[in-house]
């Protein structure tokens, strides 16, 4: 598909990538695109916002938007591969707003972990 439309010198397909190489890629992007239609989760999301990412998604995109939240740590568009470029390019001509919402979304995902989530379950069941 991205020979046919003229960007498969601008797409790599990377398939399985190591956890070192995973950090890398995050490290070295301007942002995360993650639209995945209805995620439980999105796992992905945080991920990026631990590496200081904004996320650009879609609003069909599920589990993503209980943490990406439209020009506060992400840019979320209708699925249209117009608007999904027009947010990447707002975010690629303004790297300050990038940095800023990467860092939005650092705040607010920073604290979560097992360890948290453990500690919580332990006093809302009177255990700790």
């Amino acid at each position: 598909m991205a020979k046919e439309q003229g960007v498969d010198n601008k797409v790599q397909f990377l398939g399985f990538v190591t956890d070192e190489d995973l950090l890398k890629l995050y490290a070295n992007s301007l942002c995360v695109y993650f639209a995945p239609k209805d995620e439980d989760y999105g796992y992905i999301t945080l991920e990026a916002f631990l590496s200081h990412k904004p996320v650009v998604t879609t609003v069909d995109a599920g589990g993503v938007l209980e943490f990406a939240e439209n020009d506060v740590n992400a840019v979320v568009t209708e699925p249209d591969p117009e608007q999904i470029g027009q947010a990447i390019n707002r975010l690629y001509l303004d790297k300050k707003l990038a940095r800023d919402f990467g860092e939005n979304g650092y705040q607010k995902v920073k604290d979560i972990s097992w360890d948290n989530a453990l500690d919580r379950l332990m006093t809302f069941s009177g255990l700790e």
